[in-house]
């Protein structure tokens, strides 16, 4: 085919995403699961108010199974259809933006190959001896045996090692090809991540690549090719890894919806689908209703208790979601309790960061009484709603904040200015009971308490540098909505109310209370075996190591975000540059655009890897 440049279709972008669209029907690189529709990649990202699909980022998608030649495995390039890209992109009629987008693009379908490439180094572990990466260790061998026990025992089937290594050949058969059956003992099992190797991708991967990628695998599974079920299996397994990265560069809206896309297909036999989805949409009935007055009422509750402190008052920054409906499938399905009583304790969550507290300020007595405050305002503010947890439980407001002196310094004052109220001990952690009283129950009922548990950040499991652990307070309550009989009568739902300080936020994020050093026990790797073999100073060790990474990789997403920028990581800008030695003309575009695709700011967080 013959390359005409020119703007007779829009200009030098469209008419490459033409010319790629035209190319790749002609070589069939575009078809079944693999394609992605540019109008549904689009309402997949432009929901995020913080990521905006623009031209370069649909041209690298368009362009993308053209120079890998639509494989995911082979390192070898399409380099006659790259050479015909550049020459474009070189025309007179090419102007400054549209190199510099051209450009952008091409890095970014590179960056996306490597990622594809090393989550399939991930996954081809598992594929027994069809694969010439790495075996699994003899310990990793035991441990995935384990978790397909699991599995299997959630399913109420028999663990047995036969039955185990059934499941193992059927995983084995789906990783290697797209067209195997998929069994429910699959959709049970969850292939287990391996932490360092998923934070080692993204340090070297532009975090464009992973949100365009992580769009493309929640429009496989919403569209999934119904002659390979397996890819869709496949998709899945792979979607939990991308949300997981996701979630840690602050991605949360594609995070969970992909997350949910694949616990909606894994749990699609599930018997209770339709409760998930009377869930769901009970949620986002509450939200859409309430969430005004929710918000006015987090935000009073922190005035008040910071007035009460002599402090003064910020603006809390608030946010709420709707558990999906994938998510709720999954915790119904593995969780006993929630399966017995057919909800959910956090079907939706209300979040507000408030401002860092002055260092004079004794932050659990501070916490307590936001933490009061807001559950007896929530009480009496005719939302529907009653404190308490959806189970029988001891608690409905609990606080971890500071460290043990601090709690006890607290603990002190509450009994000075409430001593009519019960109290409980074990060790540094009080219950204590809140009587309700009739002026602020909407029902006006009398003789009704809460419990409220105060204690210290909880210590995280690699505490010998002195880190802290978990902080918030969090609030339970429970929102009812009636249905009829046959949907179940009266919906009862858990809904969370928390407040954090904005440090004590991206500690619990990306610091030693993140969420994913919880799971280090359940996953694969190094860490994961340093964890379970109770090896906690190797494995604090090399958690610090990590967590700095993960720093610098949440700077450079918040540095993104910060406008509309078309910056490449230096290792996919040095991967251009290798290719300019083929190519002369690649070669000058990338001189010429240099600091455009690697300004100075994006240097000094990046210099080192280059």
């Amino acid at each position: 085919m013959e390359f005409v440049s020119g703007t007779q279709n829009g200009g030098v972008i469209e008419e490459l995403m033409q010319v790629t669209a035209e190319r790749a029907e002609q070589h069939k690189r575009l078809s079944g699961s693999r394609r992605v529709h540019g109008e549904r990649m689009n309402q997949i990202l432009t929901g995020d108010p913080t990521f905006r699909l623009n031209r370069a980022h649909l041209l690298a998608v368009t362009i993308h199974d053209m120079i890998t030649k639509g494989s995911r495995t082979s390192e070898q390039l399409d380099m006659d259809f790259i050479g015909d890209y550049v020459e474009i992109l070189s025309s007179p009629g090419a102007s400054y933006t549209d190199q510099t987008e051209g450009l952008y693009a091409l890095g970014l379908a590179l960056a996306k190959h490597r990622l594809e490439h090393r989550l399939e180094e991930w996954r081809a572990r598992f594929t027994l001896d069809r694969s010439d990466a790495d075996p699994l260790s003899a310990e990793e061998d035991e441990f995935l045996n384990s978790v397909i026990a699991g599995s299997l025992q959630t399913r109420g089937i028999p663990d047995s090692p036969e039955m185990v290594g059934s499941v193992r050949a059927q995983i084995s058969q789906a990783l290697f090809d797209g067209g195997a059956a998929v069994t429910p003992e699959m959709r049970a099992f969850r292939l287990p991540l391996d932490l360092l190797h998923l934070i080692e991708t993204m340090q070297e991967t532009d975090l464009d690549a992973i949100r365009l990628y992580g769009a493309e695998q929640l429009d496989n599974l919403n569209f999934p090719n119904p002659d390979r079920p397996a890819s869709t299996w496949r998709d899945s397994m792979e979607s939990l890894w991308l949300a997981a990265m996701l979630q840690i560069i602050t991605d949360d809206r594609l995070a969970s919806a992909l997350r949910s896309a694949s616990y909606r297909y894994l749990n699609a036999d599930s018997p209770f689908m339709q409760r998930a989805v009377i869930i769901h949409n009970d949620g986002e009935e509450y939200v859409a209703r309430n969430t005004a007055r929710i918000e006015d009422i987090m935000q009073d509750a922190y005035t008040e208790t910071c007035i009460l402190h002599g402090v003064v008052p910020g603006i809390a920054e608030q946010s709420h979601r709707v558990k999906k409906i994938g998510s709720i499938l999954e915790k119904l399905s593995r969780n006993r309790a929630d399966a017995q009583e057919g909800t959910v304790a956090d079907g939706i969550g209300y979040l507000a960061k408030v401002p860092d507290l002055p260092p004079h300020i004794n932050k659990p007595l501070f916490m307590f009484e936001m933490g009061v405050q807001l559950a007896k305002d929530l009480q009496k503010a005719n939302l529907n709603l009653r404190i308490g947890h959806t189970r029988e439980q001891d608690h409905t407001v609990e606080i971890n904040y500071g460290s043990p002196e601090e709690v006890h310094r607290a603990i002190e004052q509450i009994q000075k200015r409430h001593d009519f109220l019960e109290m409980e001990q074990d060790g540094d952690i009080y219950t204590v009971k809140i009587h309700i009283s009739k002026r602020n129950s909407p029902d006006g009922q009398t003789g009704r308490a809460f419990h409220v548990v105060l204690g210290p950040a909880r210590k995280p499991r690699f505490a010998d540098n002195g880190q802290p652990g978990y902080q918030g307070v969090h609030v339970s309550a429970v929102y009812e909505r009636p249905h009829s009989a046959h949907d179940g009568g009266t919906s009862r739902n858990g809904a969370e109310f928390r407040i954090v300080e904005e440090t004590a936020k991206e500690n619990n994020d990306i610091g030693y209370a993140a969420d994913f050093l919880y799971r280090a026990e359940n996953a694969m790797g190094l860490l994961g075996e340093l964890v379970r073999a109770e090896e906690y100073t190797l494995a604090s060790n090399l958690v610090t190591e990590q967590l700095a990474k993960i720093k610098r990789i949440h700077t450079r997403s918040a540095l993104l975000r910060t406008g509309t920028h078309l910056w490449l990581h230096p290792i996919t800008l040095n991967q251009l540059i290798v290719l300019g030695n083929q190519l002369p003309k690649l070669q000058t575009l990338v001189a010429r655009h240099y600091n455009d695709l690697y300004p100075a700011d994006y240097q000094d967080i990046l210099r080192d890897l280059l």
